[in-house]
């Protein structure tokens, strides 16, 4: 099973596609620091229309990791 990421939008990502803050110097939680997408040829940078984006967040959802 690929392990997602909630974004801040409440979309999912790969967490193997994530960098993440250190809890240690971000007050205490751990944040998606930076998100290295690996978008299909002619991304328009709107994630919402995006076709693997709805599939990312179809995946969190039948794998049971949206909470």
């Amino acid at each position: 099973m690929i392990e997602m990421t909630k974004m801040e939008d409440g979309s999912f990502v790969p967490k193997e596609w994530c960098s993440f803050t250190n809890p240690l110097t971000s007050g205490g939680k751990s944040e998606i620091d930076d998100i290295e997408m690996k978008c299909f040829v002619g991304c328009d940078g709107e994630c919402g229309n995006c076709d693997l984006q709805k599939l990312f967040n179809e995946y969190a959802e039948l794998t049971g990791q949206i909470t």
